[in-house]
């Protein structure tokens, strides 16, 4: 299972709501907020199949590994940056529901 985190300032806050689907596999939907903001948000169970992890960059952006569950896919990469309110693909192709999602509250660059 994943374990939320934080940003060193605080400002971002990356939360997983993790769920059983199999004995001993869990799914763990992420939920992105900035300054209290929520900027993605695949906690709803209508996006039950989003299972993600993330890190910060060097720079403190966040890069969020997203895969669909169970497609079976290798997922897709997709660095948000929090301050300027954009996301980019940065491996991977990210599918266009998940387009139109990040695009609800971000700008894509």
């Amino acid at each position: 299972m994943q374990e939320d985190f934080r940003s060193p300032d605080g400002r971002l806050e990356v939360g997983f709501q993790c769920n059983e689907v199999k004995m001993s596999h869990w799914i763990c939907n992420p939920r992105v907020t900035f300054d209290g903001a929520v900027l993605l948000d695949l906690w709803p169970s209508v996006h039950h199949a989003w299972d993600g992890d993330g890190r910060l960059d060097v720079e403190g952006r966040l890069v969020l590994h997203l895969r669909r569950y169970p497609a079976g896919s290798s997922g897709f990469d997709v660095r948000i940056d929090p301050v300027a309110r954009t996301w980019s693909v940065v491996a991977g192709t990210c599918p266009e529901e998940m387009e139109r999602e990040l695009g609800k509250v971000l700008r894509r660059v």
